[in-house]
């Protein structure tokens, strides 16, 4: 992305945080369309959104609204690609202290009253 122009679209909660690794990555954010954390998007939208994209080279969203506008998009005539970005996470110190406490938060509770079966 870097020196694209791109248009945002997020549905989350922190759009910021998004919007901030989008500018670290070196896109250039010509548009953000705000959005609702969790709001819908329709086929009208979409349109809207569309044309609305002028110089833009790319749309952005999140993973969590691109499950809601796959099935929307005509993609024969959509103008520019659609990004999802990923997010990785590198913990460079206690790694194996992290993995044991996720690893400890997902095993079942034990009840005295409740033996395993």
């Amino acid at each position: 992305l870097e020196g694209r122009a791109v248009v945002t679209r997020f549905g989350v909660g922190n759009p910021a945080g998004v919007a901030r690794t989008l500018a670290a990555a070196g896109a250039r954010v010509v548009r953000d369309v705000p959005a609702r954390d969790h709001q819908p998007f329709t086929r009208a939208g979409l349109e809207r959104l569309a044309a609305g994209l002028g110089e833009a080279e790319a749309l952005v969203v999140t993973g969590k609204d691109w499950v809601k506008v796959e099935g929307l998009i005509d993609f024969r005539r959509w103008p520019v690609p659609i990004v999802v970005p990923e997010l990785d996470i590198d913990v460079w110190q206690g790694a194996e202290a992290l993995l044991s406490l996720v690893r400890d938060s997902l095993r079942p509770p034990t009840d005295p009253a409740c033996p395993p079966s």
